[in-house]
């Protein structure tokens, strides 16, 4: 069996994540921070020969007709990931600070404050990471906890990563470093601990919503080190569920996405201005996490993946321009056809962002300094039409 965990409690009060170390055969589990939130941004696709790179020029979306950029009303403190609401006039901000969730309007207004304590199995105490799942909200709660609500934002349903024995699944729990929600299950990257208290190695996990608790499917194991572990429990989510498939942004020693599902493969799409995995200081404790936050502004690397309309990834990249500002861009990428699109550049210079992209609206939430770790503000809002991509007839 193996050596049971040593935890420290995250600044958001919600995730205890892990590493897994090895050296010279031993194995120890250090507990750390992992809120880094780095950013997002949007992208046209353009088509390019598979695998092949081609340069282009980089269109800003400072042009965009109908860009909203307002000051946001103050109220959340620490805030990994945001998502729209139903009908994408509202962001949702759920913020493990204060214990509460937010409705900003398109003008970067507070538009509703959601509070609901005492509410047993739908309590969200410590919400963070919302995610829209046809027409409703899925919540993190604590811990493996998760609540869904309805499109009037009330709490309905519960989700868990958590089973007792007796249940019958396989798994006491899933600790999952990075997770995405797709249409009809949650997947993740982590381990998962059987009723023995011994532990998976690393893999990805899929775990449908609308079966029995309990039932998860293995969908494959990784190896990873601990450079692309570190990787994996930073912001943005480095997983994607998309269509039927699923995702993972690999941080080996070149970067890369490998899809899960009816095959498992490496895509040939990748911008190889990206490949290349920048050296960070590792997170193995909770003092870590602003030097790493600090190491990461300065690297030109690959942040994270989204998935858009279930047909469309997006990765998001940064780079340092030299006055102390950052450049966001994200390339579109048609996974099905496996063609890189060229990038767009993101009307921000923040060092510090939120990407929520949406099939109307995108929108970029920057961030202010981080002043300590579990308090960063938003401090200005950013929205503007979706980019039409190239082959998707719905936007004009």
């Amino acid at each position: 069996m193996r050596r049971p965990a040593a935890f420290l409690r995250s600044p958001d009060g919600l995730r205890l994540t892990r590493f897994r170390r090895r050296s010279g055969g031993a194995e120890l589990r250090l507990g750390t921070t992992a809120l880094l939130l780095m950013a997002a941004a949007s992208a046209l696709i353009s088509h390019r020969a598979m695998g092949t790179v081609v340069t282009r020029d980089v269109v800003p979306l400072s042009a965009a007709t109908g860009m909203i950029a307002r000051p946001m009303e103050a109220g959340p403190v620490w805030v990994a990931q945001a998502a729209w609401g139903p009908g994408e006039q509202q962001v949702v901000v759920a913020d493990p600070g204060s214990g509460a969730i937010y409705l900003y309007d398109l003008e970067g207004r507070i538009a509703r404050k959601i509070v609901r304590p005492g509410q047993g199995r739908l309590e969200f105490r410590k919400p963070a990471y919302p995610f829209l799942v046809n027409g409703k909200l899925l919540v993190g709660s604590h811990f493996f906890h998760w609540i869904w609500l309805d499109a009037a934002l009330e709490p309905v349903d519960s989700f868990h990563l958590e089973w007792p024995a007796g249940d019958g699944s396989p798994y006491r729990q899933l600790w999952l470093y990075s997770f995405d929600a797709g249409r009809s299950s949650f997947v993740g990257v982590g381990e998962a601990q059987d009723h023995d208290g011994v532990w998976s190695e690393t893999a990805v996990f899929e775990a449908p919503f609308a079966t029995s608790e309990g039932v998860v499917t293995n969908l494959g194991t990784l190896a990873v080190d601990s450079e692309e572990s570190s990787a994996l429990h930073d912001k943005p989510g480095k997983i994607a569920a998309c269509g039927d498939e699923v995702y993972v942004l690999r941080y080996g020693v070149s970067l890369s996405i490998e899809a899960f599902g009816k095959s498992r493969r490496t895509l040939t799409s990748f911008p190889a201005e990206y490949r290349q995995r920048p050296a960070l200081p590792p997170m193995e404790r909770r003092e870590d996490v602003e030097a790493r936050a600090a190491a990461v502004r300065t690297s030109k690397m690959a942040d994270g993946l989204f998935c858009l309309d279930e047909r469309w990834l997006l990765l998001l990249a940064h780079e340092p321009i030299g006055d102390g500002s950052i450049r966001w861009r994200v390339f579109p990428i048609d996974p099905a056809a496996d063609v890189l699109g060229d990038p767009i550049e993101l009307p921000t210079r923040a060092t510090s962002i939120v990407f929520v992209p949406g099939s109307r609206r995108w929108a970029v939430l920057e961030k202010g300094p981080m002043k300590q770790v579990g308090l960063q503000p938003l401090v200005r809002m950013v929205v503007f039409p979706t980019p039409r991509f190239d082959g998707d007839s719905r936007r004009p």
